[in-house]
This record gives structure tokens, C-alpha cells and sequence, in this order.
């Protein structure tokens, strides 16, 4: 399908409908139930998800061999079902063709990524004005009415051997991308240090994503959560987990950030709110600050955020997508950073976790020469005796 940019999908549909065996057909019809797959029919554009419209269409083109079928201006895959209008003296000859196209545009329900269509052709050996079925098809998913017992071939003249009655299917792709960086490193003259972080959520995909959650694990990289980090190995989160940028229509707000997060117990930034939705395109950015005591051992630290998104909403991160941030401000930089964007967050070297590098000076040790040693060891033994004879 065709994305609108406004949350609406269009999608094309060409059935080729074909006489077969003995004889010409007449009374020839065409029925494709849209409803079922697609929701509730309006008649102009989708603004509700669930909802679709027949929005060109349908049109008979490409006859071949004398083939001449009416299109029926009325149909719209609800209440009136019929691609054809019996007309007289229209007629499908032996093996003639031709094609009947439509398009519906739609706005997909939540929770729906996939759609399976099917159309029924039936035809009669006289015309009576009447569709009487004397021969029927369900539709066959590609461009070959018969393309052969099993799909294997080779063609038989019988549409309606195995696997020859398959839904034409529709899908569509949910797709979350995050990207991290660190905004700036200072160095607080008490031994710790304080990092920012910010962070850029886009919905790359097809479909609006809601129960949005992102996740990030400081212990690992950062050591043991404190009040006050007074020894290696501390942290504290002073800022943040902080919600704003918010473009693209999207409803993720402050009341998303979990004002609990601690990155080790509780490593939620995001957690899944009701009616908080990221719609296609759009994004928001999270910033967060970490106090931190570094290990002297240690002076580069990486990090890396989550986060996941459902196409539909019960409250709960079902993850329907998935992506680890990437160091930057792009969640979708490019295949292997290289470009263009491709609505793949999780291309070669897009996942790179966000790097801090801390330098830590230790202060100058004194050392001794070989007199100053000697010294120390007779003022050493010097007290060790006088410590002997009390």
C-alpha cells in the first residue's frame, strides 16, 4: 500500500477475470466484501482508524478477445458488493480477458497490521439478466487466473485447483527508532561527574504505535544507585526522566515519564499510558541528567537505551517493535550510517551505544630514593625496638 501521510493507506487492487473450457459467459459478475477485512465504510476520507472508502473505481480495462463487462459505479465493498453491472449483451468469450481495477483507501484499526482480500466471480451460459452462478471462482492471490495445479503448473484450465484459491494479503510494518546522545560532561570538582543525555524517539513504520515504553540500564556501565555518590562505582539520577520536542502529532507527555526511575530497579523512563500515542512520523525527545562517581579503572562508559512500541493498546508493552538506540541524534541515520534513511532503525552501525569518556587524575604519589628508603627502615626499626624494650 500507498502511505497518505495522514494515517490513511491506499491500495490498489487488479483482478483478471478469464473464460475458460467450452463456453462464452454471460450474466458474468464480480463481488468482493470490503467490510469484513477493512471496517466501516465512509464516504470520504478515513479519519477513525477501522475505517475505508472505495476511493477510485472500478474500472474494466486491457479486453482481450471480444471481452465487454460494465463496471458498476456504485460499489463500495459494504452494501453493494457487485464490481459489474449485468448489462446486455455483454459477454466474456472463450478464453477473453480483461481487468477490473479499484482502489479503497483506509485507516488502519489498532492492533491490525495485515489484511486478506477475496473476490468471487461467477458466469452463466445464457443471459437471462440474472447472475445464476453455472460456474464460480474465488480469486487466486497474482496476475494468473490459472496458474497451474498447485501453483506448480502447468495451467489446466481449472482455477480451482489446490492453491489456486489464495487471499490476496496486505501488510504493513510497525517500526520504532531511538537515538542517544550525550548532550554534555561536567565535572563537578568533588570527584564525581555529571552527564546529560538526550534522547530522540521516531515511529519509522506504517502504522501509529501506542503503549510506548523505553528502558535504560545504568548498573552496568555506571555501578550501584546512591543518594549521594561519594565513592567509585555510585550514581545518582539528578534530572530527569524529562518529556518534550514533541512533533508529528504524537500525545507522549510528561505523564509517560516515570518520575521513579533509578536506571537499576526500576530502569522504565517511558511506561505505557492510555491514549499517548506516537503517530507515523512523528517523534519526541527524552533528556535525562546522571551524577556519577567514576572507578578510577574505568574511564570510558557506554549506554544504550530501548524502545518499544505496540500497534495496539491494552496498557501493556507487547513489544510489537523493537529497537536499541543508536549514538546520535538520527534514529535511522542510514544503512550502516552511510544513507539514505530507510525506515530500518536497526541497519549495520545503527545500534551503537552512547559513549562517555571520563579522565580521571590521581594525585602524584611521593616516592623515595634509595637514602630515603634506608632512612624509613632504620626510623622503622627504631621503633620497633624502643616498642620491644617497654
Amino acid at each position: 500500500p500507498t502511505s497518505n501521510g495522514e494515517g490513511t493507506f491506499t491500495v490498489t487492487y487488479t483482478l483478471e477475470v478469464e473464460a475458460f473450457e467450452d463456453f462464452d459467459l454471460f450474466d458474468v459478475q464480480v463481488t468482493d466484501d470490503l467490510a469484513t477485512e477493512f471496517g466501516s465504510l465512509v464516504a470520504g476520507t478515513p479519519d477513525d482508524p477501522g475505517e475505508y472508502t472505495v476511493s477510485s473505481g472500478p474500472t474494466v480495462q486491457n479486453a482481450t478477445g471480444g471481452a465487454d463487462l460494465s463496471a458498476n459505479p456504485s460499489f463500495d465493498g459494504d452494501s453493494d458488493q457487485d464490481l459489474l453491472t449485468l448489462t446486455s449483451g455483454d459477454v466474456l468469450p472463450i478464453d477473453s480477458t480483461l481487468e477490473i481495477v479499484f482502489d479503497v483507501t483506509f485507516m488502519p484499526a489498532l492492533g491490525t497490521t495485515s489484511w486478506e482480500n477475496q473476490a468471487e466471480a461467477t458466469g452463466d451460459t445464457r443471459e437471462d439478466g440474472t447472475a445464476d452462478g453455472d460456474t464460480d471462482d474465488l480469486s487466486d492471490d497474482g496476475t494468473d487466473a490459472d496458474p497451474g495445479d498447485g501453483d506448480d503448473g502447468p495451467p489446466n484450465d481449472d482455477p480451482e485447483d489446490d492453491d489456486e484459491g489464495d487471499p490476496t494479503p496486505v501488510e504493513l510494518e510497525p517500526q520504532i527508532g531511538i537515538a542517544k546522545r550525550a548532550v554534555s560532561l561536567t565535572d563537578n570538582n568533588d570527584g564525581t561527574w555529571t552527564v546529560t543525555y538526550a534522547m530522540l524517539v521516531e515511529n519509522l513504520g506504517d502504522l501509529a504505535l501506542s503503549d510506548l515504553r523505553v528502558t535504560d540500564n545504568l548498573t552496568t556501565e555506571f555501578g550501584s544507585p546512591a543518594a549521594v555518590p561519594d565513592a567509585p562505582g555510585e550514581y545518582a539520577v539528578v534530572s530527569g526522566p524529562t518529556v518534550s520536542g514533541q512533533l508529528g502529532g504524537t500525545t507522549v507527555s510528561q505523564a509517560s515519564a516515570n518520575a521513579g526511575y533509578d536506571g537499576a530497579a526500576d530502569q522504565v523512563l517511558i511506561a505505557p499510558t492510555i491514549s499517548e500515542y506516537l503517530p507515523v512520523g512523528s517523534v519526541f525527545a527524552i533528556s535525562l541528567s546522571v551524577r556519577f562517581f567514576p572507578d578510577p579503572a574505568v574511564t570510558v562508559y557506554l549506554n544504550q537505551a530501548r524502545a518499544t512500541g505496540d500497534v495496539g493498546e491494552d496498557g501493556v508493552a507487547d513489544e510489537d517493535t523493537v529497537d536499541l538506540s543508536d549514538d546520535g541524534t538520527d534514529p535511522d541515520p542510514g544503512d550502516g550510517n552511510d544513507g539514505p534513511p530507510n525506515g530500518d532503525p536497526g541497519d549495520g552501525d545503527e545500534d551503537d551505544p552512547t559513549e562517555v569518556e571520563v579522565l580521571v587524575s590521581l594525585e602524584a604519589i611521593p616516592t623515595l630514593d634509595e637514602w630515603g628508603v634506608a632512612v624509613m627502615i632504620l626510623l622503622l626499626a627504631g621503633t620497633a625496638i624502643r616498642r620491644l624494650m617497654v
